[in-house]
């Protein structure tokens, strides 16, 4: 039987997001926010090279047979992720960022728009040009560890959205390098707690009062030219 920090069954219910702002700029730094057209830093070398899972936009068909684009978010996002923002239930903001945020500032979509793509990595879904969800990683210490979160607008949660940008953030993960994933979630978040899962990766959890943090094993991609 599980002792009183770990997490053992779960049932399902509420959206697929996480709560915690990982990510969010810090108070001196909304105060300085990044130029939009800011060249990022560069990229860490990779050993699967230049052109890696996510770096290219793909056309994804959700299981209601909705089209949406997935492709590497970029500066020129910054406008698209406030509204995207302005458009989120009071409800998934709290299970984003527990706590009210009504609105995001232009220096926090900077900071969510200008990536290295390497130490720091993000996703965003599309449809008819308009954000409708985003996946995010960013690298802990050590580097081969990451933190990831996902957020989805509420007409776009439980269609299969969260599962298409969790497969390709993971991908794009595994080919820079990350060993393992994690995440934190509120203990009520269940699709989020069951996500990484269900996609067939070892999964931790640990429960620090109602927060759950799950922790993902990614195996290593095969060396190039290696038998898959």
């Amino acid at each position: 039987m599980p002792g009183p920090d770990r997490v053992a069954t779960f049932a399902s219910s509420p959206p697929v997001l996480l709560h915690r702002p990982m990510g969010t700029p810090t108070r001196d730094e909304t105060e300085e926010p990044v130029p939009v057209n800011a060249t990022p830093a560069p990229r860490a070398p990779s050993p699967s090279g230049p052109a890696e899972p996510g770096d290219a936009a793909a056309t994804v068909e959700l299981p209601d047979g909705t089209v949406v684009c997935v492709r590497p978010i970029t500066p020129a996002d910054v406008a698209a992720l406030v509204e995207f923002h302005e458009h989120l239930s009071a409800d998934t903001i709290y299970r984003r960022y527990f706590a009210p945020h009504p609105h995001l500032a232009a220096s926090e979509a900077e900071h969510f728009c200008v990536v290295d793509g390497y130490y720091r990595y993000a996703l965003a879904a599309t449809l008819d040009g308009e954000i409708i969800g985003v996946a995010r990683m960013e690298r802990l210490d050590p580097p081969t560890r990451a933190e990831v979160a996902f957020l989805l607008t509420d007409r776009f949660q439980h269609r299969g959205l969260g599962r298409v940008l969790a497969e390709r953030l993971l991908d794009a993960a595994r080919a820079r390098g990350v060993q393992e994933v994690i995440a934190d979630t509120l203990s009520d978040n269940y699709p989020m707690i069951h996500l990484l899962a269900d996609l067939g990766y070892p999964v931790a959890y640990t429960r620090d009062q109602g927060i759950i943090r799950i922790t993902c094993q990614l195996p290593r991609p095969p060396a190039q030219g290696a038998p898959v």
